[in-house]
């Protein structure tokens, strides 16, 4: 079975206001059109979690920030030698809870990339921060993450998957079912 390398990184958070580019396919400097990107997705069931404050509390009281992968943006591309690489932008909001202390609440992410959604060759997690002083009561970041990669022998880069979702620990999985 052939592995794919992957170098992952977060290279800034920013805010992106009328970014437009959307992960629609590749562009190589030798063709106008180059060959598809791997499909981006957010995955349905890991697209929002709900941080609580610690202790056996689980009602709207209890709730320290509500997040959402709201969207995400991109380019990719191809050099000469076959190498992907993916400038990929995540958005995730966060909503303060009535519980929240002032000072960072920090919410974890992951970005994957897999063959047909069934073999993962990389994945990484992310974390972002929120820091909701005074009054603010919702806060966006914008994380720039870079995937390089190569195709295995006999896969382009649309024989991939490039999946995003939240890094839940049991409780907070237990928590987005009840709510589904």
């Amino acid at each position: 079975m052939a592995t794919v390398g992957i170098r992952y990184g977060v290279v800034g958070r920013y805010s992106v206001i009328g970014l437009g580019l959307l992960l629609a396919g590749c562009i190589n400097a030798e063709e106008a059109v180059g060959p598809p990107c791997p499909t981006v997705q957010t995955l349905a069931a890991v697209a929002n979690v709900t941080k609580f404050r610690d202790g056996p509390g689980r009602d709207l009281t209890d709730v320290v920030m509500d997040a959402e992968i709201v969207n995400f943006s991109g380019t990719c591309g191809t050099d000469d030698d076959g190498r992907v690489d993916v400038d990929l932008v995540v958005n995730i909001e966060g909503r303060r809870g009535p519980a929240v202390r002032e000072g960072d609440t920090t919410v974890d992410y992951f970005v994957a990339v897999t063959n047909g959604g069934e073999l993962v060759f990389g994945k990484s997690v992310f974390t972002s921060e929120f820091d909701f002083k005074g009054n603010t009561a919702r806060l966006q970041t914008d994380d720039q993450i870079v995937l390089d990669f190569k195709p295995a022998p006999g896969f382009v880069a649309s024989s991939y998957d490039i999946l995003i979702g939240f890094q839940l620990n049991e409780d907070e999985r237990a928590y987005n079912a009840l709510r589904q």
